[in-house]
């Protein structure tokens, strides 16, 4: 869960400079280690473009993990991408 708050803080500019690089680096690390929060915020990074080049396919790999896991989010951002595909 730390991994993911430092890239919250990291992206959002909290106590610190903000750095898009440096918070995927963090929501990536915490992902490795199973953090559903931290899937969806990377997820959400490859959709975007943000900190990352924007990968649809790893996208919706982190989407997916992180819905597995248990995350609402994720699974309506599936959803999202699913609808904007057809």
């Amino acid at each position: 869960m730390a991994q993911n708050i430092l890239g919250c803080l990291y992206k959002d500019g909290e106590c610190t400079e903000k750095d898009f690089e440096k918070a995927t680096y963090w929501y990536n690390k915490a992902a490795e280690n199973g953090n559903e929060f931290a899937q969806c915020n990377l997820g959400k990074c490859y959709n975007s473009g943000i900190g990352v080049e924007k990968d649809l396919e790893k996208a919706i790999y982190w989407f997916n993990k992180s819905a597995e896991n248990g995350n609402n989010i994720a699974q309506y951002n599936l959803e999202c991408i699913d609808y904007f595909f057809y």
